[in-house]
């Protein structure tokens, strides 16, 4: 039996995979027939779609390959690693879709590694992915070491939410929320529903929510939330 395992993991080290200084973003996938595709916050890939058979090379700086590995059993395909290299990496929202269809009845595992050298941190993410659900994850990655470094299933993010939405979510005057998380995927451009920004929380709402994420988030007069609260602008 032949897990695949994808293994993404963000380094700022002098010696980097690529043998380059700064910031890098690694992704690598093993399976005999699955790939994947890396989508940043403008809507660039970079990756490939088995299904519709589609490569992208559109975010600057990054590259796609595979390297293979032959079959220990010859009942079973050849494994490849699908790689992506992404130097320097940069701040931003990204969004990261699994596709294709395993040839095992083991699930996916999943590790993802995020590590901002300057400051010493160290962001671990797990998870086990069923082959019968959608295998997409969103990464947050900040160069400011105040932000924090995410790495979550978008499909947890939508289970759990109230409110979700992909480019802008506006709560306007007098609302009330009183339960599941509020979000917005994207760190995206305009035109934004409101106040020039991903999230705005109008005059007098209440928000009583678990946790409110945006990248930009506008808070107007009056407005009262009882939450986490995780941005990368606030106003």
């Amino acid at each position: 039996m032949r897990l695949f395992f994808l293994v993404a993991w963000i380094t700022m080290s002098l010696n980097s995979a690529l043998g380059q200084t700064g910031s890098s973003i690694r992704i690598s996938l093993w399976s005999p027939t699955a790939e994947f595709v890396f989508m940043d916050s403008l809507g660039r890939r970079t990756g490939y779609n088995p299904i519709v058979d589609s490569s992208f090379q559109e975010i600057p700086g990054a590259g796609y390959s595979h390297e293979g590995m032959d079959s220990e059993d010859p009942n079973l395909p050849a494994v490849t690693a699908s790689i992506l290299e992404l130097s320097p990496a940069f701040t931003g929202s990204f969004t990261l879709n699994v596709v294709g269809q395993e040839v095992d009845e083991e699930d996916i595992t999943l590790r993802i590694y995020l590590i901002r050298e300057s400051s010493g941190e160290f962001f671990e993410f797990a998870d086990r992915v069923s082959k019968t659900r959608m295998a997409q994850y969103r990464i947050s990655y900040n160069l400011d070491t105040t932000k924090p470094l995410i790495a979550e299933p978008l499909s947890n993010v939508l289970s759990n939410s109230s409110l979700f939405a992909t480019h802008s979510l506006w709560l306007e005057q007098n609302s009330t929320v009183y339960s599941g998380d509020i979000g917005v995927n994207e760190a995206g451009s305009p035109p934004f529903l409101n106040s020039d920004v991903e999230l705005t929380i109008g005059i007098g709402t209440t928000v009583s929510s678990k946790s409110v994420k945006a990248n930009r988030i506008k808070v107007k007069d009056g407005a009262m939330i009882s939450a986490h609260v995780y941005y990368n602008e606030l106003e």
